[in-house]
């Protein structure tokens, strides 16, 4: 009796728990399928591109219309491959919200729940949705880069009285619209890790817009030894020099930038995982 009572009990004790063993690639293909069925994607998209697109086209345009009465010392300053990236301090905001929304909509919805039963392995679920949103929105943006370069210089290039377009080819160009990408693509990286943290997409997209654009102008009002040493290395301060076309003496090197902006990145997410997995849904 203890025989059959033993074999009674085995296929209830070994049969698999829900969730256990998926692979990685199945949590890639479930963040990707999350990522695309939500409105909010394609509208922060939507956004961040119409941010770097637009604001460079105004500006080549207004530079193009002004260019006959610019001051000489303003035309030695002007750069073209610059004009291109001028929308993409904007557009960070967009990148950015889009990787909130794509964990805290979840803890909204109360869908990640079910996120947790389908991954018990909060860590791999977090890497697989940060792999995910980091590869579609560095697609998006590089493209959207390219884009706002060639347009950019074809509008510069329609003045007739003098030659302000650059090519893709001249020194550094390549290099700057490639960062202007991957900068954006980083700022999504890291409001996710902000909105893992925080959970809540108020307060995550608050605090993102704090450490993004607010901080920067309150140390603006600290003394010059603390502003100066500090502005540079802000997330946005520095991932703004990846892509920067002129090399700043307040401002550090398009290296040391994306060093930066990588470091703040990885430690939120780092943060994020911790937290992921200490606290309950």
């Amino acid at each position: 009796m203890t025989s059959i009572a033993t074999a009674s009990r085995t296929p209830l004790e070994t049969r698999p728990i829900v969730g256990r063993g998926r692979t990685f690639a199945d949590s890639l293909r479930f963040e990707w399928t999350k990522l695309r069925t939500v409105r909010s994607t394609l509208w922060t998209l939507l956004a961040a591109f119409l941010s770097m697109l637009g604001i460079a086209i105004l500006v080549s345009e207004i530079t193009v219309h002004q260019w006959a009465s610019t001051a000489p010392a303003d035309r030695l300053l002007f750069n073209p491959i610059e004009t291109s990236t001028s929308g993409a301090f904007f557009a960070q905001l967009a990148m950015g919200v889009l990787g909130v929304l794509a964990i805290t909509t979840e803890y909204g919805t109360g869908t990640i729940r079910s996120s947790f039963a389908a991954v018990p392995q909060r860590g791999t679920l977090l890497a697989a949705k940060a792999a995910v949103l980091f590869a579609v929105t560095l697609v998006v943006a590089i493209s959207t880069s390219f884009l706002s370069f060639f347009t950019t210089q074809a509008i510069l290039g329609s003045y007739s009285g003098a030659d302000l377009a650059a090519a893709i080819t001249d020194p550094g160009a390549l290099r700057t619209v490639i960062g202007a990408g991957l900068f954006l693509a980083l700022m999504g990286l890291f409001g996710c890790a902000v909105g893992a943290v925080l959970r809540r997409s108020a307060g995550a997209i608050t605090a993102l817009f704090g450490l993004t654009f607010l901080l920067p102008v309150l140390i603006q009002l600290l003394p010059a030894v603390v502003k100066d040493n500090v502005t540079k290395y802000l997330p946005s301060e520095a991932g703004s020099a990846i892509y920067a076309q002129l090399h700043r003496s307040d401002a550090v090197t398009p290296a040391v930038g994306l060093l930066v902006l990588c470091c703040y990145t990885l430690l939120a997410l780092g943060v994020a995982t911790v937290l992921l997995r200490r606290r309950d849904a």
